[in-house]
């Protein structure tokens, strides 16, 4: 961790002299003996570093800012174990560009969508860890609601919906296929159930498998968040679900959802929060949640070189969940 501490101070020292963070991480890594490989986003690089670990980086003022603000908040209300993140400024008068610099898994540890598969019989205790720490995010809404955090996001009211819009669109545009399986799911109602006002939490927006590291605390495993960038007023049922998937696609795995279910409302509504609901509706509400997921996780491969086939199966699963939630 020294190692990369040490690198983010030197890169971003080197930010404030220069116009471009990515020329800056081009001479820093070149005096430190890293390898920048690019990603799939101008403004992510991944960095390999000479004791073999790697780190996904970010940076550029727009996209970031609103990230790098949660981190700052949440450093002062919450022991969160976020990603750090350092801060460059070049000032040039009334144009002045800010950038936030941070690495997105500056986190030790395993995946937990990694951990699942090695480690099947581990599934009930990662599963009850993940759901803990959801909850503790959850339930800091109380806080925030008075105006310590900017709670507009893209997964409440206008927001959602306008997002879930969005995202369907790019979806059929890309799979015309699509179409005969989804032809009839409205993404208003999807967006009018999950935001429900008595529902409202703090969400993370992208509590997936893969931006939950799996660490060890004083010989004991816990669970870590990355990726913060859609944090804000939320229903739970899309982070909930985005959890679960990681679950459910366990070959063999039992289902827990039940058992997640209730663990997660025992412990919010011990906070106060999403109180009323039974474990009945929660369920009932997830399957919104997972229709909101199915959606925006999709869409986030239109630009990719997936083909038809995969467009259409996710479509396919999209129509059976609003299916369900039709007839219920």
């Amino acid at each position: 961790m020294d190692l990369v501490c040490g690198f983010l101070e030197e890169w971003a020292v080197c930010v404030r002299t220069s116009d471009k963070p990515a020329t800056a991480l081009k001479q820093t890594a070149l005096t430190a003996g890293v390898t920048v490989e690019l990603a799939n986003r101008d403004w992510v690089r991944v960095l390999r570093f000479p004791n073999d670990q790697r780190i996904v980086v970010k940076w550029r003022a727009p996209e970031l800012r609103h990230e790098a603000s949660h981190l700052e908040w949440l450093s002062k209300q919450w022991a969160t174990g976020a990603p750090r993140f350092v801060w460059g400024r070049k000032e040039r008068g009334p144009g002045a560009v800010e950038h936030h610099l941070f690495a997105m898994e500056h986190i030790e540890g395993v995946p937990l969508h990694r951990a699942v598969r090695c480690e099947p019989g581990r599934m009930r205790e990662l599963l009850t860890l993940s759901i803990g720490r959801l909850a503790a995010i959850h339930t800091l809404i109380e806080i925030c609601v008075a105006g310590e955090l900017d709670l507009r996001g893209p997964y409440w009211k206008e927001a959602l919906r306008d997002r879930l819009s969005c995202d369907f669109g790019r979806v059929l545009q890309r799979a015309p296929a699509c179409e005969r399986h989804v032809g009839d799911v409205k993404t208003d109602r999807i967006a009018r159930e999950l935001s429900c006002q008595t529902h409202r939490v703090l969400g993370h927006g992208d509590y997936k498998g893969n931006n939950l590291m799996v660490v060890d605390v004083s010989g004991r495993p816990g669970i870590r968040p990355i990726d913060w960038v859609d944090m804000g007023k939320a229903a739970p049922w899309y982070d909930l679900a985005h959890l679960l998937h990681v679950f459910r696609r366990v070959p063999g795995g039992v289902d827990l959802t039940r058992e997640a279910v209730e663990a997660y409302l025992q412990q919010v509504q011990g906070e106060g929060c999403v109180c009323g609901v039974q474990a009945d509706e929660a369920l009932r509400m997830l399957e919104y949640g997972e229709m909101a997921r199915l959606i925006t996780s999709t869409a986030s491969h239109v630009c990719g070189s997936d083909d038809d086939s995969f467009f259409v199966g996710r479509s396919a699963q999209l129509g059976a969940v609003w299916r369900r939630c039709c007839e219920s």
